[in-house]
């Protein structure tokens, strides 16, 4: 008997301790690692800070995030090679490097020119069909899993020494620093530069010690590395749009609750909204200090630039992205 009422007794403690504590107080608390190569205090990192808060206040504390910037945990393809083994649950990066993993090939015509009128374009592919299937394969062959946009990046434009460039034959004779992917090189040999070819961390001192005499990269890099300390022209030629993305490991996405999943996706659309105001702001006060640093800023009649890369287009197309894919995306409405 005296069992029997002790036996009561445990249940009727536990029954009690749902009610006082929650049904929510139960599950552990869930640490989410994030991983980037954007330097700390940077828009890259903010926005990564900015997605740590939101996950944090949907989820009430439920969910977490360690984020790691810099590249402390490895350049893009070893985080990108964490991610897929599961010791890195989320990787940030601009949505076109996915270009790296296994059958990512259709995602490098993110880097083809002037694919995208605007950054509502942009977004709309994302939310498209095409987008859709680029990204389905991607996940099934790499284990990841894509959970949306995280704010836009300013459009790659053209910094130099000190030549102003307004049209693509201002560019002979000039040696510029472009990232090593289909597309962005091609257009930049039609338009008649030859390609420095430089890391990222090891730009700044290659434009400093004139070993090239230009790179491209949109108002905020110019920015967040002051590239007006060294170089005295910038050129809107606008050529790629872009934005930033985040995935995930596919087995942590499922280890979390419908309900984790919910937030994390919420959590990922309230900070795209947030880097898109905070680019859209902070572009126009970047520009401001460009040209209170000595640094010219140039608008050029785009019209002279789509022109010249269209062959490089009609080159690539069903090379270095599949086929008909360009003028599918670009069709966009």
């Amino acid at each position: 008997m005296k069992k029997r009422n002790w036996m009561i007794t445990v249940v009727l403690m536990a029954v009690g301790a749902v009610f006082l504590f929650g049904v929510g107080q139960a599950s552990a608390l869930t640490t989410l690692k994030l991983g980037h190569v954007g330097p700390p205090g940077s828009y890259l990192d903010l926005a990564a800070q900015k997605l740590k808060e939101n996950m944090e206040n949907l989820s009430k504390g439920d969910l977490t995030l360690q984020v790691f910037p810099g590249g402390q945990l490895g350049n893009l393809p070893q985080m990108l090679g964490q991610m897929k083994k599961g010791s890195l649950d989320l990787w940030k990066t601009d949505y076109v490097v996915i270009m790296i993993a296994k059958e990512a090939k259709a995602f490098v015509v993110g880097t083809a020119p002037y694919l995208f009128r605007d950054q509502d374009h942009l977004e709309k592919f994302i939310a498209s069909p095409i987008f859709a299937e680029m990204k389905d394969v991607v996940e099934k062959e790499n284990g990841i899993k894509w959970v949306g946009l995280l704010g836009d990046r300013s459009p790659r434009a053209l910094t130099t020494r000190n030549k102003m460039v307004l049209v693509p034959e201002d560019l002979k004779g000039l040696k510029i620093r472009v990232p090593q992917t289909p597309g962005i090189p091609d257009a930049f040999k039609a338009w008649g530069a030859s390609i420095g070819v430089v890391s990222a961390p090891e730009m700044y001192n290659a434009l400093k010690q004139k070993v090239i005499d230009g790179q491209d990269n949109g108002i905020e890099i110019v920015a967040t590395f002051k590239l007006w300390e060294i170089q005295e022209q910038y050129t809107a030629i606008d050529h790629v749009r872009s934005a930033e993305g985040i995935w995930m490991n596919a087995e942590k996405w499922n280890s979390l609750t419908p309900e984790q999943q919910k937030i994390m996706v919420e959590a990922t659309r309230l900070t795209r909204l947030w880097g898109n105001q905070y680019i859209k702001e902070m572009s126009a006060s970047w520009f401001d200090e460009a040209r209170e640093k000595g640094m010219t800023i140039v608008m050029p009649p785009l019209k002279p630039w789509i022109e010249s890369s269209r062959k490089v287009i009609e080159e690539l197309d069903g090379k270095a992205w599949p086929k008909g894919l360009y003028d599918r995306i670009k069709d966009l409405k």
